[in-house]
């Protein structure tokens, strides 16, 4: 993730409480980056189960009122 911005951002993301979305981290799933900055994500997907599957995660940045998605198929 990126800050584009002249601000520090704040962010978090939010797991679906789905079949699927339980089966994924996300690390670090929150904190702050500074303005130019970056900050690596890992996703990590575990399920013992077989199956399609479309989640939607959802990043939340302080100060703004737009949610950011993330689609997983």
């Amino acid at each position: 993730m990126a800050n584009k911005g002249f601000i520090d951002a704040i962010y978090s993301v939010a797991i679906p409480n789905t079949q699927f979305g339980k089966c994924f981290t996300f690390e670090p799933n929150e904190g702050l980056i500074s303005p130019g900055g970056f900050q690596p994500i890992s996703v990590v997907f575990s399920s013992s189960k077989l199956g399609e599957f479309d989640e939607a995660f959802e990043f939340t940045i302080d100060g703004k009122p737009e949610k950011y998605q993330l689609i997983i198929k």
